[in-house]
């Protein structure tokens, strides 16, 4: 099982070890995929910055002329009652909300009348929010001093869930009855988080087609760049198996043409060198056989004769039987010499193959450097 395991990852490393191409195109495709990644999470954070800027800056403008118009309103209103005050601000409430439920571009929350040390609770909301909708942060700079302050929060969502919010608030007074509120404006930003999510979308399928395409001109690229070397290579091995006729096919004029031009040029060397060689052997083994075979009549005949003289040795003084024995020795191994010289033209020639065999080196002696004369 850990055998089979390992075999895939094997496979892997020799393939990397051994293809370039694999190497040139897996090293492009990650480097562009990372390259890409980059840019894509760069340019997704600066349409994301746009969106909720410009979406912030819009509502903050719209939300200050309502608490324009709702202070506007409350300073033209003269009741003192709470009944009455209280129907003046549902009021508001309906008409700075506009819209039905399902129409509203935003939603609209009321607190007060705000007491010196006591909680503001919600007095009017438009789709009856919580307390806890508003950041408490936002809150307490609203009660604090005047303006109009904003802050990012999430609001409820149609479906039951939350979604990402722009929250603006602002403290208006009542004159009639004394009384200080806080309103607070709630936009949604749903509109901004589809438009960022299509745009991621784009993003990722426009970034893998792109280290896609990027892959495949690497891999087209590193083909025409690998192909004369692959091609080399085969020219290479079967000059080395004897085809010395085998040459690269030039075209152009770049850095491939030339490589194959001087490759052309190192084949013609060497195959010059090696006929002169294969000349200069031939020439040898021709001058080695007919050396042998001139050799070898007048050799005969000489032994011939040194046999004579050798076996007429007993009738001459010592001196001239001695010499006797000593040409009838040197020829014999003149002789030998002569059969050897034969059988390695016979070899070069390849008339006569060698062949192997064992022999026991212990029933061997090596001969005496030197002899007697």
């Amino acid at each position: 099982a850990m055998a089979s395991a390992k075999a895939p990852w094997r496979s892997l490393t020799r393939l990397w070890r051994r293809s370039i191409r694999a190497r040139v195109v897996t090293s492009t495709v990650v480097l562009s995929a990372l390259v890409i990644g980059l840019t894509g999470w760069a340019l997704l954070d600066q349409v994301a910055n746009g969106l909720a800027t410009s979406r912030r800056v819009a509502v903050v403008a719209e939300a200050r002329a309502g608490f324009e118009q709702a202070q506007a309103q409350l300073d033209a209103s003269v009741e003192s009652e709470p009944t009455a005050q209280s129907q003046t601000l549902t009021q508001m409430v309906d008409a700075l909300t506009g819209a039905s439920a399902g129409q509203r571009t935003h939603e609209l929350v009321l607190e007060g009348p705000l007491a010196q040390g006591d909680a503001a609770a919600p007095l009017r909301s438009s789709s009856a929010l919580e307390a806890d909708t508003i950041p408490v942060d936002l809150s307490r700079r609203v009660e604090a001093r005047s303006g109009v302050f904003w802050r990012f929060s999430t609001m409820p969502t149609e479906g039951g869930g939350s979604g990402p919010a722009v929250v603006v608030g602002s403290r208006l007074t009542a004159p009639g009855a004394g009384q200080t509120y806080a309103m607070y404006y709630l936009y949604s930003l749903r509109d901004q988080e589809q438009a960022l999510a299509l745009v991621r979308r784009a993003l990722l399928v426009g970034g893998l087609a792109m280290v896609l395409m990027v892959g495949g001109v690497a891999w087209i690229v590193s083909r025409q760049v690998l192909n004369p070397v692959r091609l080399a290579r085969r020219i290479a091995e079967r000059f080395a198996s004897g085809s010395l006729e085998q040459r690269m096919h030039v075209r152009g004029e770049d850095d491939i043409a030339r490589l194959s031009t001087s490759f052309n040029q190192m084949a013609a060397s060497l195959q010059s060198q090696i006929r002169r060689l294969e000349n200069l052997s031939r020439l040898q083994q021709r001058f080695v056989s007919d050396v042998s075979h001139e050799l070898r009549t007048p050799l005969t005949t000489v032994q011939m004769a040194s046999e004579l003289l050798y076996e007429s040795r007993g009738k001459f003084d010592p001196g001239t039987a001695r010499s006797a024995e000593l040409l009838k020795r040197e020829l014999d191994r003149f002789q030998d010499l002569l059969s050897d010289l034969l059988d390695l033209s016979r070899f070069d020639a390849a008339a006569r193959a060698t062949a192997a065999r064992s022999i026991c080196v212990s029933s061997r002696r090596a001969a005496p450097a030197s002899k007697r004369l």
